[in-house]
């Protein structure tokens, strides 16, 4: 007889639990009709087109994905949501999941963002009609948590460096324009991040500390002199913006305003 093996994990130790064959290593079911296909020894002739159903191959492996993501290993959340895609590229909740965890695997020097941006986009596409603006919407709080997580490795490696952290901050706050223009994202959802944006920008320039203002200064020196929560208002919300956000960015060094507190001091 063909010993009974896990197919997900390769485990020879399956108990019947409930009716249920249970792998105890990996937590994979299987039906007493599954089992007993997984039992059958010999060559069988098959004729004509048979349609293979991956469906509990598919949603074991998202499930590991998810026991992993719980447990905080991106990395094994990563490989058991990519084995779920090499069985069905087209499935969307696959996506979803590949869209949350690839991109904290980031570092400035790898921005996997890039990648959690173009899954996000591949699971608005494939999400049925009735659910893109919900998928879309989680997609852009949970990826804006990751965008926001660079920008911090961002503003610790200004001490060393203020010309490089500026520049990758620059690049991550595009990475979060990339987020809120992901299709079919309600303007609710891209509103709230926007007022984000714009409080990370307000506490740092209302900072009694010189050093925290200048970080304010980042979000506007290498944007067209604005901070970018106008920038991104501009773009996605124009109904929104105020008489005073519709006005032309003003002259002069953003960085030197914020750290001597005016644009009218001499030293700007």
């Amino acid at each position: 007889m063909k010993t009974l093996k896990c197919e997900m994990c390769g485990s020879g130790d399956l108990v019947k639990q409930d009716g249920l064959f249970v792998c105890q290593y990996c937590g994979t079911k299987y039906s007493v009709e599954e089992a007993k296909k997984m039992m059958i020894e010999g060559t069988v002739e098959v004729q004509g087109t048979v349609k293979v159903d991956d469906t509990s191959k598919i949603n074991n492996y998202l499930a590991l994905a998810e026991n992993a993501w719980d447990g905080n290993d991106v990395s094994k959340a990563v490989e058991y949501t990519d084995k779920a895609l090499e069985i069905d590229i087209n499935n969307y909740k696959a996506w979803i999941l590949r869209a949350k965890t690839v991109g904290w695997g980031s570092s400035l020097a790898n921005k996997k963002i890039t990648q959690s941006i173009a899954a996000a986009q591949k699971a608005v596409e494939l999400a049925p009609e009735q659910e893109k603006t919900k998928v879309a919407d989680d997609l852009v709080l949970a990826l804006s948590l990751q965008v926001r997580g660079l920008y911090q490795l961002a503003v610790n490696m200004s001490t060393a460096s203020w010309t490089l952290a500026w520049k990758h901050m620059n690049e991550v706050m595009m990475d979060w324009l990339k987020v809120l223009r992901l299709p079919n994202a309600s303007k609710e959802a891209i509103r709230a991040q926007i007022k984000i944006c714009e409080q990370m920008y307000n506490t740092s320039k209302n900072s009694s500390k010189t050093e925290e203002r200048t970080l304010a200064a980042t979000v506007a020196s290498m944007n067209r002199k604005e901070p970018y929560h106008i920038t991104f208002k501009k773009e996605l919300l124009p109904d929104e913006l105020t008489e005073e956000e519709k006005k032309p960015p003003k002259g002069g060094c953003y960085v030197a305003t914020c750290v001597y507190g005016s644009y009218d001091c001499p030293q700007v």
